[in-house]
Order: C-alpha cells, then structure tokens, then sequence
C-alpha cells in the first residue's frame, strides 16, 4: 500500500534509556511523503500523537515487525531467540523498531455480525422488514450487555 498525506498510521516510539518509557504505539498522521529509502521502504514526515504532546519527525521509515537478519556467518545462531533478543551479529527479534512508522493492525468492529433473515421483500412488509431489523439489535445488545434500545 502506498502511503498518501494525511493518513493515519502508527509510530513507534523509542521509550527511555532508564526504562521510565517502554517503547509504543502511538497514532500518528503523514505529513509528507519523503519517497523510498536504499532499503525500498517507504520514509514519510509524521505528525504524532503522543499523551504528553506532539511529536514531529521529518524523515520515519517504514518497518514492517519482522526480524532483522543477522550475518550469515554468525557464531551463536542457536541463541536467535533464546534467550536472547538481539546479537552482536546483527540479529533482531520480531518486533516494530522504534523511530518507525507501520499501518495500523486491524481489529474486528464487532464481536460477533448482527444477522436478519429476511424471507422476500415487498412494498406490504417494509414495516415488518424495519421490526425485523431491530428486533435483531436489541438482541444483539441483550448478547453485549450493553444499553437496550427503545
């Protein structure tokens, strides 16, 4: 997918040397679109929206989570993993890189689809057809535990 000004995406925050902050998602919107990189990943501007304030970047890369490849000749491959996360090889365990971009993961709206059986639709059961239809929403909110509509 290619990257467009103003869309939303998620910028991955470097966290703290201390630990104070751990590295996280934050939403953030393109601002420019800077091209592709040597690597071909995508670099934009970004606008992030962080709960202390704003942050700028002018130059993110795109990362796509995956483990960063170590040298082919490394010594230690058996520890790729276990127990450690990173090597003195290069090697990097999955996870989104801090000072990145990413697209949003998706989640599901609902747990579960709100269905309506409807037999055959006709000029005489259009009000059958909106009873039906709410019928099936209150039910589906008696399901969630939500509020009951009138």
């Amino acid at each position: 997918m290619t990257p467009t000004v103003g869309q939303i995406v998620h910028y991955v925050s470097y966290g703290t040397p201390g630990g104070e902050y751990t590295s996280q998602c934050r939403a953030a919107i393109i601002t420019e679109i800077n091209g592709q990189g040597a690597d071909e990943a995508w670099r934009v501007g970004l606008a992030v929206l962080n709960p202390e304030g704003m942050y700028f970047s002018r130059d993110a890369p795109y990362h796509d989570g995956t483990q960063t490849p170590g040298s082919p000749n490394c010594l230690t491959p058996e520890y790729h993993g276990q127990p450690y996360r990173y090597c003195s090889c290069g090697w990097m365990e999955a996870s989104y890189a801090g000072g990145t971009w990413h697209w949003p993961e998706r989640t599901p709206t609902r747990e579960q689809p709100i269905v309506v059986n409807i037999q055959v639709a006709s000029d005489a059961n259009h009000a059958d057809i909106g009873h039906q239809v709410v019928e099936a929403i209150k039910e589906y909110e008696r399901r969630r535990g939500g509020p009951q509509p009138a």
